[in-house]
């Protein structure tokens, strides 16, 4: 499961990447946002800060339901304050969750991805659990999105 947590971030947005999304007959809204890896994610030569980044669309913070659309870009890099940009082309208006990591070891998954041991996560609450946390957005959205991958899973 992945807990979920009011939005604690803003700034700036950016391109395009592989994504499948949502859409209905209502309205709908470009969903962007960047990820990049916070100062206290350690890098190694074989974990680098660079992989598949996930970024799932979810309408509630539960893993049981599937996702309203992943956004996923291969090779991303976050190494060395880089950042990598996602995007949801067609999102309805709404209260939505993201949870995001980077799989360095680019494993094939089958299935919903999840991320493995050393693998870069966004929490806000430390590691202890292995849980990724929730990031709570709206569509439209209100402000740009630059999200800090903060950890790595334990």
């Amino acid at each position: 499961m992945f807990r979920s947590i009011k939005p604690l971030v803003a700034a700036s947005v950016f391109g395009l990447a592989a994504s499948q999304s949502y859409s209905n007959e209502s309205e709908s809204f470009l969903l962007t946002g960047e990820v990049y890896a916070s100062k206290n994610v350690l890098m190694s030569p074989s974990l680098d800060g660079i992989g598949t980044l996930y970024v799932a669309l979810l309408e509630s913070c539960d893993l049981k339901l599937p996702p309203i659309g992943v956004a996923v870009v291969p090779n991303a890099d976050v190494s060395g304050g880089k950042s990598v940009a996602f995007e949801f082309a067609s999102v309805t208006s709404g209260k939505y969750f993201l949870a995001i990591f980077l799989d360095e070891h680019s494993l094939k998954p089958t299935g919903a991805p999840i991320p493995n041991k050393g693998d870069i996560v966004y929490s806000t609450t430390g590691f202890g659990d292995g849980q990724i946390d929730c990031l709570e957005v709206s569509s439209p959205q209100k402000e740009e999105l630059n999200v800090a991958l903060t950890g790595r899973r334990p």
